[in-house]
């Protein structure tokens, strides 16, 4: 099906009518504009899931080894309360300025609970699984030129 601009723009404000064209614009430059080089920002923004992912794998690892079984969300809230949460927090979110304090412990949890079910979520669990609880290093052989 081929569709003009103008039929675009008419789907766009009737289908989503609180679609904001800068919004929309900012959208379209995302995926079709200039290639850059990632800035630290973005590095740091996207460590954030194989981090946390990490974690929560280590904790229900850890688990495994108990007797008596505890819940995913209670487990998720042990993982919020640790300190190795609260340092990776403090690590990564906030260099994007962001602090532990300003969400609520359910919001953390649910936050970690739509990182753990999320499609790079779902990937970065996979290695972790194939990887003895590790994520795989990767070594480049560079050529010379």
């Amino acid at each position: 099906m081929k569709i003009t601009w103008e039929d675009f723009v008419k789907e766009v404000k009737k289908k989503y009518p609180k679609a904001e064209p800068e919004k929309v614009l900012n959208m379209v430059q995302t995926i079709y504009g200039k290639k850059f080089k990632e800035s630290n920002y973005q590095v740091i923004r996207n460590s954030w899931t194989a981090n946390a992912v990490a974690l929560i794998y280590q904790k229900l690892e850890e688990e495994k080894s108990k007797k008596t079984k505890r819940s995913f969300a209670t487990i998720l809230s042990g993982v919020v309360k640790s300190n190795d949460y609260k340092n990776l927090y403090y690590f990564i979110q906030g260099n994007l300025g962001k602090r532990y304090e300003d969400l609520t412990e359910q919001k953390h949890i649910r936050n970690l609970r739509d990182t753990w079910a999320s499609t790079p979520g779902k990937k970065l669990r996979k290695e972790l699984e194939d990887h003895g609880g590790k994520y795989p290093i990767i070594a480049r052989v560079w050529k010379e030129r």
